[in-house]
């Protein structure tokens, strides 16, 4: 038997369902097939029917459609902190908390 996939990318996955789509499988058959080779990292059954949906409906893409709205990364390192930002200040954040009222 073949070991599991322990790197991968959603992207990676959705082109699995699509080329398992293409071959005819229904949504929950084509997360049974993936489930063993991808264990924890695991697109959900929810998002493999939602993409056999979108393929349906005709997408040929397998990445997400642009969005308008709140960006889900605000572009700073994930390290930034702004306690560390008053800290390297040294601005006692009780002190400028009063000022500002």
């Amino acid at each position: 038997m073949a070991a599991p996939l322990n790197t991968c990318t959603t992207i990676q996955q959705r082109g699995i369902v699509r080329f398992l789509w293409a071959k005819g499988m229904a949504a929950k058959d084509i997360h049974k097939e993936m489930l063993p080779m991808y264990s924890e990292h695991c697109l959900s059954r929810q998002a493999a029917h939602n993409w056999v949906q979108k393929f349906s409906e005709g997408w040929t893409s397998i990445k997400d459609e642009h969005r308008v709205g709140r960006p889900t990364y605000s572009g700073a390192p994930p390290s930034y902190n702004w306690c560390s930002v008053f800290i390297v200040m040294r601005i006692p954040i009780i002190a400028r908390h009063n000022k500002t009222r």
